[in-house]
């Protein structure tokens, strides 16, 4: 799949096929375990919350098995493969997801 492409209609979109992470396979081109890339989680997608945002560098949006992948993300990480980091701090969360190997592009995603 392509980096997915704007929706044209109603019916054009990029589903899940996993729970996971949605991403830009560039930020995590160059991913090991000797070298972990964080990326921010920005959203956490569901089939009944669908985020209207797109995602940029260096963001993730956590994504439940058949939701549609927020705009800017060209693949979807399993959950098991990720290790989620949440930090405290006093006005609430933040939020990170840690990849310690690179993706392929599409890969986990459904279009619909």
């Amino acid at each position: 799949m392509l980096n997915n492409p704007p929706a044209k209609g109603p019916h054009t979109t990029a589903i899940a096929a996993v729970d996971g992470f949605a991403l830009r396979t560039c930020d995590v081109e160059f991913a090991s375990t000797e070298k972990p890339v964080e990326l921010k989680i920005v959203a956490r997608i569901t089939t009944e919350a669908r985020w209207l945002g797109t995602l940029r560098d260096g963001e993730a949006a956590a994504v439940s098995k058949g939701a549609v992948i927020p705009r800017g993300s060209d693949t979807v990480i399993e959950q098991g493969k990720v290790r989620e980091i949440i930090i405290p701090y006093s006005k609430g969360r933040k939020e990170f997801a840690q990849f310690c190997a690179p993706a392929k592009k599409g890969e986990h995603i459904i279009r619909a």
